[in-house]
């Protein structure tokens, strides 16, 4: 017994748990081998091949990396399940490749953007290297720290990386983490917030093209 919940043990970036949140490319590799077979016994002619849907896959869900230790990259659970089981009812895959489950991420980039130079963070992961250099992760998210904490780019940062939307692409000068967009269906989120906050709305575009 405690007197509080004060006796946690944060594994979060311990690598021998790298891949508890994710799926490993041998993981889909081989659900994907099992339903071509699948296919193939069904008599159904396949209009996919394995080979094509992993590359598919690895580059709009995979690279996501949860320790700073780990060297292999994982696939989105979300969004290879929704895949998966595209091909698995249908036959084919599915005609968009965001599952709209991850509508959710749409709202913690709204969050970051109207953060004071938070949109700058969003244009900087799109721009030149595509990369976010820090000092360290933050470790703290409380309610104390997200109400009054400083909101300077390391914590900004930090938050998406916990969120799923950047993630660790390796250590630069000094031991700073890089972090990056993980794939291409996260990058379309980023492209998608921005785009709303720099183009005028369907009503504004309407008025801007009568006034002419």
């Amino acid at each position: 017994m405690t007197s509080g919940y004060n006796v946690g043990e944060s594994i979060y970036l311990e690598p021998d748990f790298n891949d508890l949140c994710g799926f490993t490319e041998a993981e889909v590799a081989t659900v994907l081998d099992h339903l071509a077979q699948e296919r193939g016994d069904d008599g159904a002619p396949a209009v996919w091949s394995s080979a094509a849907a992993l590359g598919t896959m690895r580059t709009f869900y995979n690279g996501y990396r949860f320790s700073e230790d780990a060297t292999a990259s994982l696939y989105n659970p979300t969004l290879t399940l929704y895949f998966l089981k595209a091909l698995q009812r249908h036959g084919e895959p599915p005609r968009r490749l965001l599952d709209e489950n991850l509508a959710m991420d749409r709202g913690k980039l709204v969050y970051i953007a109207d953060l004071p130079h938070g949109e700058a963070l969003l244009v900087q992961a799109l721009s030149g290297d595509a990369t976010v250099t820090i000092p360290e992760l933050a470790r703290r998210f409380g309610v104390a720290e997200v109400l009054a904490a400083t909101k300077d780019q390391p914590f900004m940062a930090s938050l998406l990386y916990y969120f799923g939307i950047l993630t660790l692409a390796g250590e630069g000068e000094l031991g700073k983490l890089i972090l990056k967009i993980p794939n291409l269906v996260a990058r379309a989120l980023y492209v998608e917030r921005l785009r709303e906050r720099w183009l005028p709305d369907a009503a504004e575009r309407d008025s801007s093209s009568n006034s002419r």
